[in-house]
């Protein structure tokens, strides 16, 4: 899964948030932009009205890749509210986005600060460590690999071969 972190300007002062995207977001694989707080992951001040209740949404199509689209093409067409990205009037198409774009919703300018993996990496199975046994029957003694084909310096049986492994826990 990944996260992405969002930054604007709201009343002069800079605001930042990071959503993470792990299916737990109004839209699952998506965060959701605009001012309606039910329906939006991140919802924009109230007082906004240049940003719609539901704007636009990021998604994630492919592994990696984002894009954007905006989500209120459905409305009637004197009610739709384009979104600007990167300089780029956006109404009906879908376009990609990264670290850095600029996103304009209304009189408001977000900004992609980051884009994070958030997966938690497989655990890594150790190495298992090869240790000697003797041949004695009674009480195998533990050696080091160097005694590989002598004999045990506590017992003077044969040594041949790693006959023990055991992983490091």
């Amino acid at each position: 899964m990944y996260s992405i972190t969002f930054e604007w300007i709201e009343n002069e002062q800079l605001r930042s948030v990071k959503i993470h995207m792990d299916g737990k977001t109004k839209n699952p694989h998506a965060i959701r932009i605009g001012r309606d707080d039910q329906q939006c992951d991140l919802a924009l001040p109230q007082s906004e009205k240049t940003v719609s209740r539901l704007h636009l949404e990021i998604f994630q199509p492919d592994v990696g890749s984002f894009y954007l689209r905006n989500l209120t093409k459905t409305n009637p067409p004197e009610k739709r509210n384009p979104a600007i990205v990167d300089g780029q009037l956006i109404m009906e198409q879908e376009v990609p986005v990264q670290v850095g774009t600029q996103v304009q919703v209304g009189k408001l300018t977000i900004t992609l600060k980051a884009i994070q993996t958030t997966q938690a990496k497989p655990p890594v199975k150790p190495d298992p460590v090869y240790i000697l046994k003797c041949n004695n029957l009674r009480t195998p003694h533990e050696l080091p690999l160097e005694f590989t084909g002598s004999n045990c310096p506590y017992c003077g049986h044969l040594v041949l071969k790693p006959t023990y492994v055991h992983p490091i826990q």
